[in-house]
């Protein structure tokens, strides 16, 4: 692989992302629900899900998934090690997803080369997509907002773990059942048990995915057909999921502390009716947000460039497949939108909630690039092509490493003043003196109680 001296420049990048990847990781602290999951790891995993049940809420697989990747570390390792654990495997999940949609969609399975592509794309384009918005946003007046949703979605762990690493591990697990050679009974009871993963995490991602899935099987059964054994297994499971977490006495509790600004309404119908109607207003303004940034732009570039370097891993995927991928993942970028917006009227308004639709911008934009970047290599002088997107993938990489150097330095600034916080109120309201926050953290053992 390495003997392939055309790929020599990739992997050089690969190399130094990588690099980057964990000296960041190195300098990355716990904030805010850090420090509780760090305090349900040591509590016991099974302890931990029954307490969140009874007095929290029913998303029992995210509480679990969230709490071996971000707690278990925190509470069992030093904290230099711990803090990189969330932030790389988070990294390794996204390109392992990248390929496994590559080879569902017809690619050579190939996986070490392959695979490492795929780490090379995410590792090109996932930080830039974050922090270019705030760098160069388009509106001035939306720069804080861009810069705090990057910012959570790098230093803060636990949404780190929530937004990202678990939808990731989802959906590569459904695409994994689809590219092995297991029986057809044994798939759909998997796929049933991935949905109801599904369902037991996030609502909002759930309602969004059966919302997807429901649009699927109803408009597009032919161009689904060879999937629709395993979407209405995994539909099933979903809709198991979301009953089984609305029903648990913690989301009782939870929905009893907060209210929505669609709280006030009136009956339960109408305020469903209020926070439905402001979702779906709200939700081509937000939309038209999250999509028009320089983030989304370098996504789409990086996908034109990596599908013109000639590297024998996109070349035999049909433009059209390519084309669904990235047309899925707009449409369920907007139906997380939707049902934020919605469930927020209904509850309470975080800013850090965006995540789950900027994650499936993100592959939209991606697989966008790559269909176009399709219709570019076809054209009679490709050998120009590749040398345009030779220089390309230089300047992305360019790009990309500048922005790695500056997400390091702001982590280890921020590691330089983590232990002499005593009051921080900022960003994702690090701790207090009086908070909750600072009652995980006292527990926890990861900060003294001053």
């Amino acid at each position: 692989m390495i003997r392939d001296l055309k790929l020599l420049p990739l992997w050089s990048f690969v190399f130094i992302a990588t690099t980057l990847e964990i000296a960041k990781g190195f300098y990355l602290r716990p904030i805010a629900d850090d420090y509780c999951f760090a305090v349900e790891a040591d509590h016991g995993l099974f302890t931990a899900l029954l307490d969140r049940y009874s007095t929290a809420g029913g998303n029992l697989f995210e509480s679990a998934l969230v709490t071996l990747q971000v707690g278990s570390p925190l509470n069992l390792m030093p904290l230099q090690i711990a803090s990189a654990v969330t932030s790389v495997t988070a990294v390794l999940a996204l390109a392992t997803l990248l390929w496994l949609i590559g080879r569902t969609l017809g690619a050579p399975e190939r996986f070490k080369r392959n695979w490492l592509l795929s780490l090379c794309v995410i590792f090109l384009s996932w930080l830039p997509f974050w922090f270019l918005p705030a760098f160069f946003p388009i509106m001035e007046k939306m720069r804080p907002v861009y810069d705090l949703t990057a910012r959570n979605m790098v230093f803060w762990q636990s949404v780190v773990s929530q937004y990202s690493f678990v939808p990731t591990v989802l959906f590569a697990g459904f695409l994994t059942l689809k590219v092995t050679s297991l029986q057809r009974l044994p798939k759909l009871v998997l796929s049933a048990l991935i949905g109801l993963c599904f369902g037991t995490s996030s609502l909002m991602l759930a309602l969004a995915l059966v919302t997807l899935l429901i649009l699927g099987l109803a408009f597009f059964r032919k161009a689904i057909r060879a999937w629709a054994d395993s979407i209405w297994c995994l539909l099933v499971g979903v809709i198991v999921g979301i009953v089984l977490q609305i029903s648990a006495p913690g989301t009782l509790m939870r929905l009893a502390t907060v209210s929505g600004t669609s709280m006030d309404q009136g009956s339960e119908i109408g305020q469903l009716f209020s926070a439905t109607f402001s979702g779906l207003s709200e939700t081509p303004m937000w939309g038209l947000i999250w999509l028009g940034n320089v983030g989304v732009l370098f996504a789409f570039v990086t996908g034109v460039v990596f599908c013109n370097l000639k590297l024998n891993f996109l070349d035999v995927i049909r433009p059209n497949r390519l084309l669904k991928i990235a047309t899925g993942s707009l449409v369920f970028g907007f139906l997380l939108i939707f049902w934020q917006k919605t469930l927020e009227h209904l509850t309470y308004i975080g800013h850090w909630h965006a995540t789950y639709a900027r994650v499936a911008l993100y592959f939209a934009a991606l697989f966008a690039g790559l269909w176009v970047g399709t219709f570019i290599r076809e054209r009679k002088r490709f050998k120009a092509v590749q040398g345009i997107s030779k220089l390309g993938f230089g300047l992305l990489g360019i790009v990309s490493i500048l922005t790695g150097l500056y997400v390091l330095s702001e982590s280890a600034d921020r590691a330089k003043a983590w232990p002499n916080t005593t009051a921080y109120q900022g960003e994702a309201a690090e701790a207090t003196a009086a908070s909750w926050v600072m009652d995980c953290a006292v527990e926890s053992g990861l900060i003294q109680n001053r």
